[in-house]
């Protein structure tokens, strides 16, 4: 299963794992100026990269269980998920297109 990111939230941690290279390094043995010079070019050539790659066309999607639609019911013989806005059975873990969440 692919999984994706926000493109500020990568970008952020690529930057804290630079600091914590550099202090990490300074603190081992030191860091002359062309060293460090070294790491942040790899670390700004690597933004850019990550700032020019295309997104992926993806939306967020509403699984069944987190939707205004879905209910659970039961009797003394069973138990049944159901979608009442298309009125079929489903399991928490399915979605569609129309799901709306019910924290709204």
């Amino acid at each position: 299963m692919k999984e994706y990111v926000e493109r500020a939230a990568a970008l952020q941690a690529m930057w804290n794992a630079l600091f914590a290279l550099e202090d990490r390094r300074e603190a081992e043995h030191g860091l002359d100026l062309k060293e460090r010079t070294n790491i942040q070019d790899g670390f700004e050539a690597g933004q850019i990269v990550m700032a020019n790659y295309p997104a992926a066309d993806v939306v967020e999607v509403v699984r069944c269980k987190d939707c205004f639609y879905y209910y659970v019911g039961e009797n003394n013989d069973e138990t049944w998920e159901w979608c009442s806005l298309d009125r079929h059975d489903t399991q928490s873990d399915g979605f569609c297109a129309w799901g709306a969440r019910k924290d709204g």
